[in-house]
């Protein structure tokens, strides 16, 4: 099952070029005491996103088969549909940001769901699927996993903003291939772009001539 969009491959080894050439360069220029300062930052990651999955594990709620079984079976649906063999963790988490976030520590991948968007697609639960297959994408491609030997590429103008995007278009695909419905697609979609409540009432016919309006050069650029 190919879901990769179709301009992130490129990207992805242009950003490899450019990272590998900036960190021998850092390495060589410092005679290698650069890799001190790596070595710091890496325990300062582990310590910080240690104390988010604890921040996690502490204030949200796992999803398992005894704890809201329905989204475990949901997450299950969408390893499956996307042949993903290790199932992340999977949690419930209340805060006041209105999307889902894939994260990972050392080996063990985790998903999030925020609780505004189970909420607002609570008459339309397949929409879910799509959130969940987006976070999936990020898990599959190891998005994760490159992001910090990619980081000096990422800061470029255009490069960094492409790739991210690319991203993206690769991971809605992902959630896409999890929907059997069409329709599901779109609330999922319509609810980012309009709001928990908003979205409800959105005009999709309208919002996709929008999105057909803005590709043009100032949105690519």
């Amino acid at each position: 099952m190919d879901l990769v969009s179709k301009h992130e491959g490129t990207l992805f080894r242009i950003g490899v070029v450019i990272s590998a050439i900036f960190w021998l360069l850092l390495v060589g220029a410092t005679f290698g005491i650069a890799l001190v300062y790596l070595l710091l930052f890496f325990i300062f990651y582990l310590f910080a996103q240690s104390s988010f999955i604890t921040l996690l594990k502490g204030n949200g709620v796992r999803i398992s088969e005894k704890q809201y079984a329905e989204l475990h079976q949901r997450v299950v649906r969408c390893c499956e549909q996307l042949e993903i063999t290790e199932m992340p963790e999977a949690y419930l988490l209340r805060t006041d940001f209105f999307n889902a976030l894939a994260t990972k520590f050392l080996r063990r991948n985790y998903i999030v769901l925020f609780t505004d968007v189970v909420d607002a697609l609570e008459k339309r639960p397949d929409a879910i699927d799509f959130y969940i297959g987006h976070e999936l994408g990020h898990i599959d491609q190891k998005h994760l996993t490159w992001g910090w030997f990619l980081f000096p590429a990422m800061l470029l103008p255009i490069l960094g903003a492409a790739y991210r995007r690319a991203q993206e278009y690769t991971c809605d695909r992902y959630g896409s291939a999890c929907c059997n419905d069409e329709n599901d697609i779109k609330a999922a979609i319509a609810a980012i772009a309009a709001g928990d409540t908003h979205w409800k009432s959105i005009n999709t016919d309208a919002y996709l001539e929008q999105a057909r309006q803005s590709v043009e050069f100032w949105m690519s650029f």
